[in-house]
């Protein structure tokens, strides 16, 4: 397999002036989606997954922040919500139970707190327990193939690790010093295997950078800061690779900024310097609104899509320091 071929891997795995705030108003497509996608019945209440006509958490998790975001376009039953919430947490306390990725997992934790749902001590060390064993696991599954295969499976494990540290913070808890050696073991040999051209990719940066922090682990902050810079264009956008990049190595990419690169990196810089010390928070605020914008005149091939897509809007708008669309109006 290609240098090529890895680095495409490596993308998918890694990867409001006043003025301008009208265009963030919900228009009919969002509260039609929530409307459409909300479930209730006599024992629970969530959202359904388009993808798999089911209810799912992560999809849940999303357009309940989407929902609270914009002053509760819709009404949710937030105890039945806090069943379904409680059910999924319970079982994370089995290894069998949980998904390889532990996205679910993060998502769940998420929700419980912003539901304001208090677990006891004896629940999260059960569930710590449950996840550290995913983690051994999980790094024995190591293929004994080419070292390209060997590489994509060291990030995809780093990316598991990123979704472990991010409930362990939520949870306020400590994990084993056993543990913590096996990520730093498996974030040693993926920055040892990554390219030069590897190393920009703005889910590269993202990931070392906060799996190294909640480890503990100096951080060259001037470095990322110009890794960084690499990626950001003209309209305040991220790219996911830089363009050079992309056309040395002949991948299908584009030259303009993305959602999700444009979140990640102005999360690591808001982590880095605080959101009072970005310069650039006028011009992302102003990106933000014409991104909904061009959002609106999109036609999406499900509402999973458009919800996953809206997310990162919220997310990013949290990010710059508003939490509440009326406080982002102002």
């Amino acid at each position: 397999m290609s240098r090529k071929i890895i680095l495409a891997v490596l993308s998918l795995i890694f990867m409001f002036s006043t003025s301008a705030c009208d265009s963030l108003n919900p228009n009919n497509k969002l509260v039609e989606t929530l409307k459409d996608t909300y479930f209730e019945d006599n024992q629970v209440s969530g959202f359904i997954s388009t993808l798999t006509n089911q209810i799912d958490i992560s999809s849940t998790y999303y357009t309940f922040e989407i929902n609270r975001f914009y002053g509760n376009l819709i009404q949710i039953n937030k105890e039945k919500l806090k069943i379904l919430v409680l059910t999924k947490i319970s079982s994370m306390t089995q290894e069998k139970n949980l998904s390889r990725a532990l996205i679910e997992e993060k998502d769940t934790i998420s929700l419980a707190k912003e539901l304001e749902i208090q677990l006891d001590e004896d629940l999260k060390k059960n569930i710590i327990n449950s996840l550290e064993k995913h983690l051994k696991d999980e790094s024995k599954q190591t293929p004994n193939t080419d070292q390209t295969t060997i590489n994509i499976n060291q990030q995809y494990k780093l990316q598991i690790h990123f979704n472990f540290l991010s409930i362990i913070n939520s949870m306020n808890m400590k994990i084993s010093p056993s543990i913590k050696e096996l990520i730093k073991s498996n974030l040693t040999m993926v920055e040892k295997s990554l390219t030069l051209s590897e190393q920009k990719s703005v889910k590269a940066i993202y990931y070392t950078y906060f799996v190294k922090k909640w480890l503990s682990i100096p951080v060259d902050e001037q470095t990322v800061t110009e890794k960084l810079d690499l990626l950001r264009l003209d309209d305040h956008s991220y790219l996911f690779l830089p363009i050079k990049d992309q056309m040395e190595l002949k991948i299908n990419g584009s030259d303009n900024g993305d959602i999700s690169s444009t979140r990640l990196a102005n999360e690591i810089l808001v982590d880095l310097y605080g959101i009072k010390s970005l310069k650039n928070k006028e011009g992302t605020l102003k990106y933000i609104s014409d991104y909904i914008e061009k959002m609106n005149n999109l036609t999406y091939e499900s509402s999973t899509i458009y919800i996953n897509d809206m997310y990162e809007v919220v997310y990013l708008s949290g990010v710059m320091g508003y939490h509440e669309f009326r406080k982002l109006k102002r």
